[in-house]
């Protein structure tokens, strides 16, 4: 591994190697992964835009023509009748799993502990609760996964190895202040 010319970069690693567990290292991963998140800024990711906006196509034109596929195959009023069911309860259920999130991240700030796990899941219940809102089944698919706390860790743990690869390839820049 290389040294970073970024300071916070290597008191990260430091820290990681200097702990003797194993369970020592993954109770703190994800809390400095997740405290790195707000300041890691991804530098031209060509390749990734270019999957981005691939998605950014591909995606609505899926959802489009899944619900004209079940308009036609369930009728108008019942797909219509889907949409807003799937948008508001998933609006409830993130509002619901959104406070308990935000009380457990208070309740471990104010032991002096780091949140790392609970702002991952108040980012997988954030995002879970937008797709769900969003009219279309994929959206509803990938919303309704995002929600489900046992679903949800398999997400934070690709989250997480996301963050330590960029973090240990130095292609990140981490901004102090």
């Amino acid at each position: 591994m290389g040294k970073s010319n970024w300071p916070c970069v290597e008191v990260v690693r430091a820290y990681f190697c200097n702990m003797r567990s194993l369970k020592q290292r993954e109770e703190a991963r994800a809390g400095h992964v997740v405290f790195c998140i707000a300041a890691i800024y991804i530098e031209k990711e060509v390749i990734g835009m270019k999957v981005f906006l691939f998605l950014f196509i591909l995606i609505p034109a899926l959802e489009i023509t899944m619900l004209i596929g079940s308009g036609r195959w369930i009728g108008l009023l019942p797909t219509f009748c889907v949409i807003v069911l799937t948008g508001i309860v998933g609006a409830y259920i993130a509002k619901r799993q959104g406070l308990a999130v935000w009380r457990d991240i208070q309740y471990r700030l104010s032991r002096g502990e780091l949140p790392g796990d609970a702002v991952l899941d108040a980012i997988c219940i954030f995002v879970g609760g937008i797709l769900l809102m969003v009219p279309g089944y994929i959206t509803d698919c990938v919303g309704i996964v995002l929600l489900i706390p046992a679903a949800r860790k398999p997400v934070k743990y690709m989250i997480i190895k996301w963050m330590e690869r960029k973090i240990n390839r130095n292609n990140t820049i981490i901004v102090q202040k």
